[in-house]
């Protein structure tokens, strides 16, 4: 599946991110495509840390892994 996205940005700030990317031997689009990838997983993974250190309880972490992935799995059927 592919989304686009769209950033309004000033020229010279698009020009200056353009040939940094440029000098750096990519493309201003590659270069949001990454950063958004890992914005995306460093957010999970805080999401997890966040998950793990709220429940000392493992029956109420097991609850909320188990819809976590229930959740995941719907999701990822749905965009099929």
């Amino acid at each position: 599946m592919t989304v686009k996205l769209g950033i309004s940005l000033p020229d010279d700030t698009h020009a200056r991110a353009a040939a940094h990317a440029k000098r750096a031997g990519t493309s201003l689009s590659r270069w949001i495509d990454e950063a958004l990838r890992v914005e995306l997983a460093r957010r999970d993974a805080a999401e997890h840390v966040a998950m793990l250190e709220s429940s000392d309880d493992p029956h109420t972490l097991r609850r909320r892994a188990t819809a976590r992935r229930d959740a995941l799995t719907t999701w990822k059927q749905s965009t099929r």
